[in-house]
């Protein structure tokens, strides 16, 4: 009883920014008590104000704690621009974290990749079949850019399931790990971030994701209204293809 007393209850922030940066914190966290409060701020966030987050809009950059949560030393990035956007895929959770893991990334991401690997870093198998609650992975993508340039970036991603309410839930975290190499001088990429939460709905799985990017195009700085469009569009596309890819093919549940 007196452990009890003496144990405050756990206040997560309210305020969405903020949010999304504690969120990115504590991911990985062993004890998922932190996280769990996140999540539940999150949901109730997303509950009064799904018509804003079905539309996408910026949002701020993610906290110096967040960043420093990885364990990582990024220089600073000039230009980094955040958004945010919730969707819905009507299939299971358990299929979205299988096309995230498993599938071969070309195939559930055709339009956006030259090349794709995934470097498990940690075992893959236990964390599709929940045995075991965090999965980490390293990916390096060769994406196409306009007028057939392309750029090569790698990145640490790292999966953590959690079981709510509504049932199995997983947060995906990730970040650009080194710098990405560009196959012309005008086009570059110093950061990229992503932090995503995929739950249960009666639909199917619902996601709430934010983005960020610094990238610069030549020695113009691209609008913000441009930029918020591209960047909400390509949140938006990550749904659109995994429905493709679910629609056309048969996975484990």
């Amino acid at each position: 009883f007196l452990i009890l007393a003496c144990s405050a209850p756990i206040e997560a922030p309210s305020d969405f920014n903020d949010l999304l940066s504690y969120t990115f914190i504590h991911t990985m966290d062993e004890d998922e008590s932190e996280l769990l409060a996140g999540i539940d701020n999150l949901l109730q966030f997303s509950n009064d104000n799904i018509v804003d987050l079905r539309e996408g809009y910026a949002v701020s950059n993610l906290s110096q704690e967040a960043l420093d949560s990885t364990g990582e030393t990024f220089p600073e990035s000039d230009g980094l621009y955040g958004v945010t956007l919730q969707y819905l895929v009507e299939y299971p959770v358990s299929s979205i974290a299988y096309c995230n893991t498993m599938a071969d990334g070309m195939d559930v991401y055709p339009a956006n990749y030259i090349s794709y690997e995934r470097e498990n870093l940690t075992d893959v198998d236990c964390f599709v079949n929940r045995t075991c609650e965090t999965f980490r992975y390293r990916s390096t993508i060769n994406s196409s850019l306009a007028l057939g340039a392309e750029m090569l970036s790698s990145y640490i991603n790292e999966l953590r399931w959690v079981e709510l309410e509504s049932g199995p839930a997983f947060v995906q975290r990730a970040w650009m790990d080194g710098e990405a190499e560009s196959s012309v001088d005008w086009a570059d990429m110093t950061a990229n971030f992503y932090i995503g939460l995929t739950y249960s709905s009666p639909e199917g799985a619902e996601t709430i994701a934010a983005s960020w990017a610094a990238v610069q195009l030549g020695d113009v700085s691209l609008p913000e209204d441009i930029l918020k469009n591209q960047a909400i569009d390509g949140l938006a596309s990550n749904g659109e293809d995994l429905t493709a890819y679910l629609d056309a093919n048969e996975v484990p549940e």
